[in-house]
């Protein structure tokens, strides 16, 4: 896709303020739209750098969550707490809302911090990332790898476009790169190709070749899942494409998602059809090249795949309409 000159920013400061904020509570039970209970979760920061276009977690009440980063700096001290209170057997999740690798990490070690905590107790933890400053934690990450798993939500491999839509985003080449190192050093990866978007990259071949990088990075794990829209999210996508000059392309979303709309709570679904084909089309990439599909399940030093491969539907609220069962 070309693009033109005409740039659409939705965000305010070319750098977010930060502010210290102490929380009163860190570990929080995890649900998706759905109301399937996935566990626990950790936000280690409020707000983040990336920016990007889609994200789901810019909700009505987080107005400045491109501007403003609220640095939860006593995360590690209140975990200390409540963990005795929710026990140790379910593993976290860190980053489901923003960014636990984003900028700021680098400087005030949050993440860091609460890793050291988990294991400490013993906790299983996956991280999710669009950053390959999860590098600097390798030692600690390596220490732990029969209990932990990181992964990258990789949208495309066609920088044009990831600089449009995740302007802040690691590109593509530096997370393969990134995973490799990682992988040399025995910890899981994983990708997740989330969301999807109609027209920007949903690519076929683009996908093929998304793929092959993933498999020569010794990928672990695979799983997508496509955009859904929330009101705020469709508007913000929209003046993206009128900015672009795309309004052949909001006519194909309005047909994708408001024709026969499929709504769960405030979110939008793609067509039924269009989930299918696409999802399809990964999940037979993925046996050609001998790739996992699937989220794992992290239990002790056992890594097992789940029954149901669904997508990774509980990152930022992201989720596709489709489940495989095996």
């Amino acid at each position: 896709m070309i693009f033109n000159v005409q740039e659409y920013k939705w965000w305010k400061n070319n750098f977010p303020i930060v502010e210290i904020k102490k929380a009163k509570a860190i570990l929080h039970e995890f649900k998706t739209v759905e109301l399937v209970d996935y566990g626990l979760a950790i936000n280690p920061y409020v707000g983040c750098q990336h920016r990007c276009l889609y994200c789901y977690a810019t909700y009505e009440w987080a107005k400045d969550f491109y501007d403003k980063i609220y640095v939860k700096d006593n995360a590690d001290r209140i975990l200390k707490v409540e963990l005795p209170l929710h026990g140790t057997s379910t593993p976290i999740m860190i980053g489901t809302s923003t960014d636990s690798y984003q900028p700021v990490e680098l400087k005030f070690k949050i993440t860091r911090r609460i890793v050291e905590v988990l294991q400490k107790y013993q906790v299983t933890y996956y991280i999710f990332t669009k950053s390959t400053a999860v590098l600097r934690d390798l030692d600690l990450h390596a220490r732990y790898k029969d209990k932990c798993f990181i992964i990258w939500s990789l949208t495309t491999i066609d920088e044009e476009i990831k600089r449009k839509i995740e302007p802040f985003a690691a590109s593509a080449n530096k997370i393969f790169e990134a995973m490799k190192i990682m992988r040399k050093n025995g910890i899981l990866c994983g990708i997740n190709i989330d969301p999807i978007m109609p027209c920007l990259n949903d690519d076929k071949e683009m996908l093929s070749e998304l793929l092959l990088k993933a498999k020569e990075a010794d990928c672990s794990f695979v799983s997508s899942g496509i955009l859904r829209l929330r009101e705020d999210i469709w508007q913000r996508i929209k003046k993206f494409f009128e900015a672009e000059g795309k309004k052949d392309i909001i006519r194909i979303y309005e047909k994708i998602y408001f024709e026969e709309p499929r709504k769960i709570g405030y979110y939008y679904f793609a067509k039924e059809e269009y989930c299918q084909e696409i999802t399809d089309f990964i999940v037979e990439k993925c046996k050609k090249l001998g790739l996992h599909y699937g989220f794992p399940f992290l239990s002790s030093s056992e890594i097992k795949l789940n029954s149901q491969k669904s997508l990774l539907e509980y990152i930022d609220g992201q989720a596709c309409t489709c489940t495989y069962i095996h």
